[in-house]
């Protein structure tokens, strides 16, 4: 299970040039616009700080022969998205804001990017800005720092789901893994990974650490490729958990406990007690 890859659109270097010049005069503009309400005076000084604006993003970043893989019906829906967080979360703002309490958390919130492409990355942090209550603080190597006005509310959700949108744009389904790579090794990896850092324990089997260990049972579907197994377990049916290691001793045979049985009845008697109205 490999990524879809769709066949960028390829344009001509002049003509790439300037199509990314005409969309930061546009990007900035809305932004102007956004802010100013609407105003129709305030281009008066909107026209030069458009302009400084566009000649100072050149020199960051200057325009280059982009590859653009643009698809009209991913970029509709991820503007109609774009549209319908905007409105939510103006709501959100301004009820907290106007609540006697204030349920305000102000705080930072760091998110582990899992999108692929510098550009990719500069465009959500630049919409996570123009998102109301959050606003992206710094854009490192493989993680956005956003600061926002509820750090207890579901932020790392919230930017998963602006990630997901993103892809789209690109119309592409298994982005997670590196072109040409498995998805499913890459979910499990990061699975892993995320786990021992909550737990605070290292990965892999060595001397002296814990022997966790998981198996898969693959006599459902014997002719699976090596490479594509994980890709199998992730993603669809025939491959399940056949046995489980703690601590080097088996829990797990064949896919069930060893203790099933006594864990079961104590569950059966527990419900049978807040039935019937007697808990323990």
């Amino acid at each position: 299970m490999t990524p879809e890859k769709t066949p960028p659109v390829r344009l001509p270097g002049r003509t790439t040039k300037t199509l990314d010049v005409a969309l930061r005069i546009i990007t900035f503009s809305l932004i102007w616009w956004v802010l100013t309400q609407g105003y129709f005076d305030s281009w008066i000084l909107g026209v030069p700080t458009v302009i400084l604006a566009t000649l100072m993003s050149l020199h960051t970043l200057p325009a280059g022969d982009w590859h653009w893989n643009i698809h009209p019906l991913g970029v509709l829906r991820f503007v109609l998205y774009f549209l319908h967080k905007t409105v939510i979360s103006s709501i959100d703002v301004a009820f907290r804001v106007m609540h006697p309490d204030m349920p305000l958390k102000p705080g930072l919130v760091e998110y582990p990017y899992r999108i692929k492409g510098e550009n990719a990355r500069v465009i959500m942090a630049n919409t996570t800005s123009l998102l109301p209550g959050t606003l992206s603080v710094e854009l490192g190597d493989n993680r956005l720092l956003v600061h926002s006005l509820d750090v207890g509310a579901d932020v790392e959700g919230e930017l998963r789901l602006l990630e997901y949108s993103q892809r789209l744009t690109r119309r592409s389904r298994n982005v997670v893994a590196e072109p040409g790579g498995s998805t499913g090794l890459s979910l499990v990896r990061r699975a892993i990974e995320g786990g021992a850092q909550a737990l605070g324990v290292a990965t892999g089997l060595a001397a002296g650490r814990p022997a966790d260990i998981v198996s898969l049972d693959l006599s459902r579907a014997p002719f699976v490729p090596a490479g594509q197994i994980l890709d199998h377990f992730v993603f669809a049916d025939g491959i399940g958990i056949g046995s489980v290691w703690i601590g080097g001793a088996k829990q797990v045979e064949g896919g069930r406990h060893r203790q099933r049985g006594r864990i079961e009845a104590r569950f059966r008697a527990a419900m049978a007690d807040l039935i019937a109205g007697n808990p323990a």
